[in-house]
Formats: structure tokens, C-alpha cells, sequence
């Protein structure tokens, strides 16, 4: 089986629920646990679960079994390879762009029987460092 599916960055406390905060080590900062009320901060907690969820269940993603096969440093794409020793598959294209990329193609990009599962962060302005 292979697995498509886009990285997504690494968080601040807070951030997975749309928490803006300044990274101060050894200084708190208390999280806003009321942001959750509003429906935007409430779905961006929700793919961050399912996100983690997909990880938790998916063995090729946290193997070290890892084959770079495409990277466009203009389009801030980056694309690899992950496998694990059971033979579950999975390539990960990620886009560290700001821009929907439709029509982008990569090129190494393995062939075979292809199960998907997009992982897409929406665009919505929760007031994250991007």
C-alpha cells in the first residue's frame, strides 16, 4: 500500500489550537484554552489529531527507512520516501509555500498500487508563525 500525505511544521505549545505565542523558554506562558470556543480554532486542534492519528497507525512513517526523491527549493516543495520492514509504503510531499500548487508534479514520484490520503492544512489565518 502506498500513502501520500503532506508534512506539517513542528509546534509551540498552543499553536495545535491556534495559540500565538512568543517562544520564551523559562518564562510561562499560560495557554488560552478558551480559543477552542471558536469554530476555526477548534478544526485546526481536530486535523492536528488526525494528523497524529495517521502517524500512530501508519508504521512507514516513523521507520528510519527514508529516500529524499524530489526537492524544488523555488516551490518550497520537498518530497520523500518512507517504507517500512512489514512493506507498507508511504511518500510525503510537503509544501512549505504559501501557495496552492496545483499542476506540480515530482518526477521520482514511485509507481504502484496507491491508496491516498491527503493531509491538508487550510489555509486560515489563526494567527500561527508560518
Amino acid at each position: 500500500m502506498l500513502v501520500t500525505a503532506v508534512g506539517i511544521p513542528m509546534l509551540w505549545m498552543g499553536e495545535e489550537f491556534g495559540q500565538s505565542t512568543q517562544q520564551t523558554p523559562n518564562q510561562p506562558n499560560k495557554l488560552q484554552w478558551s480559543l477552542l470556543k471558536n469554530q476555526p480554532n477548534h478544526e485546526l486542534l481536530e486535523y492536528y489529531k488526525h494528523v497524529i492519528r495517521l502517524r500512530q497507525h501508519l508504521p512507514a512513517l516513523y521507520t528510519e527507512n527514508i529516500e529524499f526523491i524530489h526537492e524544488n527549493p523555488e516551490a518550497k516543495v520537498l518530497a520523500y520516501y518512507r517504507w517500512s520492514d512489514e512493506g507498507m509504503r508511504a511518500v510525503v510531499v510537503a509544501n512549505f509555500s504559501d501557495n496552492y500548487l496545483s499542476g506540480n508534479s515530482i518526477p521520482k514520484f514511485p509507481a504502484g498500487n496507491l491508496a491516498r490520503v491527503d493531509v491538508q492544512q487550510n489555509r486560515r489565518s489563526w494567527g500561527r508563525r508560518v
